[in-house]
């Protein structure tokens, strides 16, 4: 999921109760930082639908 025109970054069309791992990596003119460590979440369940 590319985030690099948007602050905050939205991650949207996750699933229900699923586990995620994302990592985050900062890009500007002074080049690309290396990715960060591992995070995973887990979705909740949507209790509005």
């Amino acid at each position: 999921f590319d985030c690099q025109a948007f602050n905050p970054c939205n991650v949207t069309g996750l699933l229900q109760q699923t586990f995620y791992t994302f990592r985050v990596r900062a890009y500007n003119e002074g080049g690309e930082s290396p990715g960060s460590h591992n995070v995973t979440a887990r979705t909740r369940v949507d209790l509005s639908k």
